[in-house]
């Protein structure tokens, strides 16, 4: 009376998640189609309609179709410009502090401290409704028979009433 699921990262061919071999073992596959671009890429969205399809094509190729969920994202992410953050040399710090005119040097418990404004431009990418019902569409037209969302609470509320729930 019990399902077993495991999840696995996306994948276009065999390498550190085999799915068929994993597909043996359980009793669905959920392959997490999220993260083309993550927090240390590039700057993109998490999941493309044309990668979630080279990802769609492997799966089904290799899970047994009764077993196989495709991940949708609900979720996006941002991209700074810059960033100020990092370990800093004691020379590095000064030439920091030059930069950004920095005035005046604190102590805070025995330890320098300074403190200046940066700007920054972001960029985001994020999922609505119009790109969630599209990746949908694409795994319907790949005869994917169960999907399944990162993470519910997250999403474009003009989402749900564009999905139909087929009864078995």
């Amino acid at each position: 009376g019990k399902i077993f699921s495991v999840c696995v990262p996306a994948r276009t061919s065999e390498g550190t998640y085999p799915y068929k071999e994993i597909s043996k073992y359980c009793d669905r596959v959920f392959v997490m189609v999220y993260d083309e671009h993550w927090s240390g890429s590039r700057p993109g969205p998490v999941a493309t309609p044309a990668w979630c399809k080279k990802i769609c094509d492997y799966a089904v190729k290799t899970i047994p179709p009764e077993k196989l969920v495709m991940g949708v994202p609900f979720y996006g992410r941002t991209w700074q410009s810059k960033s100020d953050a990092g370990a800093w040399y004691f020379s590095g710090a000064n030439r920091v502090m030059n930069e950004n005119n920095v005035k005046e040097v604190t102590y805070e418990n025995d330890i320098p401290k300074f403190t200046y404004s940066a700007t920054v431009d972001v960029t985001g990418y994020f999922n609505d409704a119009y790109s969630v019902l599209n990746i949908c569409r694409m795994y319907e037209e790949a005869k994917v028979q169960n999907i399944g969302f990162w993470r519910i609470g997250q999403e474009d509320p003009d989402f749900w009433p564009w999905l139909k729930i087929k009864q078995k």
